[in-house]
């Protein structure tokens, strides 16, 4: 049927992939039964042109390319029309479209080998672009077991992070894996279906695309200010619930030490203590303490970090990251003399006590429970390791 200007044109965003031939030869093929048919597609961005014609059941079949050209070769649009297929479009660099509008016209192409090899740039191409999604998927998913802190702290954003991307990650090694399937159905001399449906893959793309938007708005901000919330900030003299730390006065003479009030318009100043809890740390403290001599010239600090995990592994990932962090000294760098003793306690799979300049930091772990500790001061955390693992025997609660 030849083309006339003057019929009215829609023009319909379709996120159909081309990793779907048969659900796209569906698609267009209900569109002309309702008497519109396909002239002109876009791959990127996904705007395809449509003309309002009579109502036909008319086939359509995606031709895969045999090389990178976007125009087919001219004997082969000349062949194909003399079995009444008619040339619509190329899909992106991957498939030639085509329609028949009589129901006798034979299927255009029936050598399943000669299909397959065309298949395998597919699947180059494919394979590269979902190696390089998988990387970056890889990176952040893997964050757990070297940012672990990220998904204790902000359990909203990390849950609505790691949704968004595993639902990508199906999205690339679906059509990918697929693919590959049609290519050995193909070289084993099978003819494929032309057979599919395409609505729950539109309903797929469709969520992709408002889930991307939302990723691109201010709303992951608002979850990780939700998780801020979250978090419960206290002045230690406030707390009468048992918290696991051991005050600095327990650890030696504070007589002639001054410890300065928590001021909640300065959240890093005095003593205090955070608690909160997520899926990953029902019960998870950051309790801080500073004092000073009376002249000033002398200061001791210490922080306390107690967790509760689902595991033993979990624990460990996030004491390792806090014990990291603990080492960083502003404006220093390098790698420093480090004094570090583990120690055999009943009860404790792990405890290790280092001092690098000055700053001790004490770890303890029993199963799912961990401990970290960061001092400076003139005590000595050695003396007093058995009573830093006696607070295991405690059972505490986030605070509300």
């Amino acid at each position: 049927m030849r083309k006339n200007t003057l019929h009215p044109s829609l023009f319909l965003p379709v996120l159909l992939p081309p990793a779907f031939p048969e659900a796209i030869e569906r698609f267009l093929e209900d569109m002309a039964r309702k008497g519109w048919f396909l002239e002109h597609l876009s791959y990127f961005p996904p705007l395809w042109r449509f003309e309002k014609r009579e109502a036909a059941s008319a086939r359509y079949r995606l031709e895969a390319a045999p090389d990178t050209s976007r125009v087919p070769p001219l004997q082969m649009t000349e062949l194909y029309a003399e079995y009444g297929w008619r040339y619509v479009a190329p899909l992106s660099h991957f498939f030639y479209v085509f329609a028949a509008e009589t129901a006798d016209a034979p299927e255009i192409h029936s050598d399943p080998l000669v299909q397959s090899r065309a298949y395998s740039r597919m699947l180059r191409s494919y394979g590269l672009f979902s190696l390089a999604i998988l990387v970056l998927l890889g990176v952040f998913l893997a964050m757990p077991l070297y940012r672990p802190t990220f998904f204790i702290t902000y359990p909203r954003l990390s849950l609505f992070l790691i949704g968004y991307f595993l639902f990508i990650a199906v999205l690339v090694l679906y059509p990918f894996f697929r693919l590959l399937r049609r290519k050995r159905l193909l070289a084993r001399g099978h003819s494929l279906s032309h057979k599919g449906s395409y609505r729950s893959i539109l309903l797929a793309e469709i969520l992709l695309v408002i889930l991307t938007l939302i990723f691109l708005t201010p709303a992951p901000g608002k979850l990780r200010a939700m998780d801020q919330e979250n978090t419960l900030r206290l002045a230690l003299a406030e707390v009468s619930a048992p918290l696991p730390y051991l005050p600095m006065e327990t650890l030696y003479s504070t007589e002639e030490w001054i410890f300065p009030p928590y001021d909640s318009s300065d959240e890093y100043s005095g003593n205090y203590v955070t608690s909160q809890n997520s899926f990953l740390a029902p019960v998870y403290f950051s309790i801080h303490e500073q004092a000073r001599d009376a002249e000033n010239t002398v200061a001791s600090y210490q922080t306390t970090f107690y967790g509760e995990f689902p595991s033993g592994l979990l624990a460990k990932a996030v004491s390792l990251e806090l014990i990291s962090h603990q080492k960083d000294f502003p404006g220093l760098s390098g790698k420093f003399q480090t004094t570090e003793e583990t120690y055999a306690l009943e009860g404790c799979g792990e405890a290790r006590w280092q001092n690098i300049l000055g700053r001790q930091i004490l770890y303890l772990r029993r199963e799912g429970r961990m401990l970290v500790v960061s001092y400076e001061g003139p005590a000595d955390l050695r003396e007093h390791i058995g009573e830093y693992a006696s607070l295991f025997d405690e059972t505490y609660f986030a605070l509300a």
